[in-house]
């Protein structure tokens, strides 16, 4: 298996069970079922991960299900890390999301950012917003002007958006929001169904 097989192996691992049971509650009524968008060997299935960024489907059985963009990392931070450019040239989520907003394409109803420590495999906190709403903020920014640009070790640029930046501009669930150095307050929308 290759590094990058592992770690995404291992992102799908911890989402499923470090993440989504300190979060679901943010979504959901009743329990629900979460069924990955990729390793099925199935076309659709791949175009969900690959082409519209869908990592999770949420099924609430009888009730509708809606889809999530997850990143775990493994550091202690309080931001949104946006793929910005890969050396191959291809898209990146940056570019797709953009596109698809433009276009009205399928894109992910929420983006999830957690990070974890890997050892104790514990959450070290989490942040989830509407995908149309992050999208449309940063389209309304310039990365490398508003938000620098950093290379990561595969010859990638990345650039963080602070949680702060976005907590008074929209809907912003953190898990721990004293750790993020955030103001306490009830989110707009308490249950986020209702944007589903």
């Amino acid at each position: 298996m290759s590094s990058f097989e592992t770690d995404l192996s291992n992102s799908t691992r911890w989402f499923k069970e470090i993440v989504w049971p300190e979060i679901s509650e943010w979504y959901l009524y009743n329990s629900a079922d979460l069924i990955p968008a990729e390793g099925y060997d199935n076309k659709l299935h791949d175009s969900f991960d690959t082409v519209a960024g869908i990592d999770f489907w949420v099924v609430e059985s009888n009730r509708g299900m809606f889809s999530i963009a997850s990143r775990v990392q493994t550091y202690d931070k309080t931001t949104f890390t946006v793929r910005y450019s890969r050396s191959s040239g291809n898209d990146t989520e940056y570019q797709k999301r953009v596109q698809q907003l433009e276009s009205n394409y399928e894109l992910p109803t929420y983006t999830v950012q957690a990070y974890i420590d890997p050892t104790l495999e514990v959450l070290r906190n989490v942040a989830s917003v509407r995908t149309d709403e992050f999208y449309e903020y940063l389209k309304r920014g310039k990365p490398d002007k508003d938000w620098p640009l950093i290379p990561s070790n595969e010859s990638e640029m990345f650039f963080p958006v602070e949680w702060r930046e976005l907590d008074s501009v929209m809907d912003l669930n953190v898990y721990d929001r004293e750790r993020a150095n955030l103001e306490h307050r009830k989110p707009k929308n308490e249950n986020l169904q209702s944007w589903v």
